[in-house]
């Protein structure tokens, strides 16, 4: 063993063991999911793999949060995780065998030692460990992606990205100097929440270094211990340009196909007149164009699909309304819906907020934000036009939601119906719940958090139980202790008052995760 490779092999066995003291709460990430891939993909002119029958592999799963829903929801599909993390992998195993899955596999293994024996993938995913992990292994997950990738597959590697990302360095520096070095991963974490709240109240200056530390508390206070350890604590974080990525995707002959985020693409949607002159600015490529973009916006996170150079020649961008047909299409995840009287507005982060005047825009919009959330088609949103210049017009406009970020297309539907009589919640959630799971997922592949009375009720809502008879088991529940409910003063009620409230939580609770998917 060289010693460079003996000091990556340390290295490697320090994150190990970093993850396995302070394990990522394994969640699905929604923009991550191959029907949102392929729809991006197919806008830009490729004919991706199926979905619902792909070979999916994820490196650095965790335990597997990301791709254990994804088997659940698509049976012939086929799902493998890698990760470094043993006791995350072990945990994902126990989680895949209670579910009874037979088309999921986590392996505990190094990305830098794959087995020879995988096959091809018609999507890899690899978020939240590019710009974690040292240049070997940076090196090895491109690597991994070129052996790996079927011919008209798609990977997506995250990471994070300059020059934006510089801005959070001096947080990093600061709780690398300032921390006691002794400390196990929970407490240095615990201490660097209290360090930005000491530093934010204590620093003299007025300067922006001083905005930078008055702000961190509130903009990570929402923010998991274990991602404020990861992200700023650990021996590596190395951000990169969006050039530099695809320079080093390039010598893998792997092309930029473009991002999970699509809206995050267009200089239009920071308006007609910064498009114009950026594209003034630029090169006129994509590339330059988007890096340009990153360096003007201060981005700091990027999710990029990779296809094979081949595939990279067949790309065309200039994405027509037409190639809609076939999609479906949900709002994005990072919105909300907000109504005031007669006004109705979409709101974002980062201060994003779209308000719109055009009568047929304002149908589209609200039925595309209806509770619960459910994918729509586009036969669906272009069939109610009685006239051929009416759906023109809608494909128009929804087109427009498209590559504005309002909406996401997805290859797949994601269905979801409201809770009924007799509600039924999907296989993963009832699975999750009964096994005692703190996270599960939604068709839409984002996590929900399963605690008491959501615990309780959703292993029941197998279809076959009306809502009287859920409250009868809520009421049996609290009587015999087995679940704490509260009267309408925080005390215990009253026995005669027990079903009345019963059946009271029971809709409010049906009706919250309905709408949560």
């Amino acid at each position: 063993m060289t010693a460079d490779s003996h000091d990556l092999a340390q290295s490697l066995a320090r994150t190990s063991g970093k993850y396995d003291a302070l394990p990522y709460e394994s969640l699905p990430t929604a923009l991550s999911h191959p029907a949102r891939i392929a729809a991006i993909a197919c806008l830009f002119g490729l004919e991706p793999p199926a979905v619902e029958r792909a070979r999916v592999l994820e490196l650095g799963c965790a335990a597997g949060g990301n791709v254990i829903p994804f088997a659940a929801f698509h049976p012939e599909a086929e799902v493998l995780g890698i990760d470094i993390g043993k006791r995350q992998v072990e945990a994902g195993q126990q989680r895949i065998a209670a579910l009874g899955l037979a088309n999921a596999q986590l392996r505990h293994a190094s990305i830098t030692e794959l087995p020879d024996d995988l096959g091809q993938f018609d999507y890899i995913v690899c978020h939240g460990v590019y710009s974690w992990v040292p240049e070997p292994v940076r090196e090895a997950i491109l690597a991994a992606c070129e052996r790996l990738l079927a011919p008209t597959g798609v990977a997506m590697i995250s990471y994070n990205v300059l020059p934006g990302w510089r801005m959070f360095q001096p947080l990093r520096d600061a709780f690398r100097t300032i921390l006691p070095p002794g400390l196990d991963e929970a407490s240095r974490a615990r201490a660097a929440r209290q360090f930005i709240a000491y530093a934010g109240a204590m620093t003299p200056s007025q300067n922006a270094y001083a905005n930078l530390l008055r702000q961190a508390s509130a903009r990570l206070a929402p923010l998991a211990d274990t991602y404020l350890f990861h992200e700023y604590l650990e021996e590596v974080n190395e951000p990169c340009t969006l050039a530099d990525f695809a320079a080093a995707a390039g010598r893998h002959r792997l092309g930029y196909l473009g991002d999970c985020n699509l809206g995050s693409m267009f200089a239009e949607n920071h308006g007609g007149e910064f498009a114009t002159q950026l594209h003034r600015g630029a090169r006129g490529d994509i590339l330059s164009v988007e890096q340009m973009l990153d360096i003007l916006t201060g981005r700091t996170f990027r999710m990029s699909l990779l296809v094979r150079a081949d595939q990279f020649a067949r790309i065309d961008r200039s994405i027509t309304p037409g190639r809609l047909e076939g999609l479906h299409f949900l709002p994005s995840e990072e919105l909300r819906f907000v109504r005031e009287g007669d006004r109705a507005r979409i709101t974002g982060n980062q201060g994003l907020e779209v308000e719109y005047e055009d009568e047929a825009v304002i149908a589209l919009r609200d039925r595309l934000f209806a509770q619960p959330p459910r994918s729509l088609s586009f036969d669906e949103i272009s069939g109610r036009c009685p006239t051929a210049e009416e759906r023109a017009a809608t494909v128009s406009r929804l087109f427009r939601m498209v590559t504005g970020g309002v909406l996401v297309a997805s290859s797949l539907p994601m269905p979801c119906a409201p809770a009924g009589e007799r509600p039924l919640a999907n296989p993963l959630a009832r699975g999750d719940a009964a096994a005692g799971e703190a996270f599960t997922a939604t068709r839409r592949h984002t996590g929900v958090e399963l605690t008491g009375l959501t615990r309780f009720v959703v292993p029941l809502l197998d279809g076959t139980r009306s809502r009287a008879e859920l409250a009868d088991l809520l009421a049996a529940a609290a009587r015999e202790g087995r679940i704490a409910i509260r009267g309408q003063d925080e005390g215990e009620p009253a026995p005669q008052d027990l079903p009345a409230i019963a059946a009271a939580l029971i809709a409010q609770e049906l009706d919250r995760i309905s709408a949560l998917g």
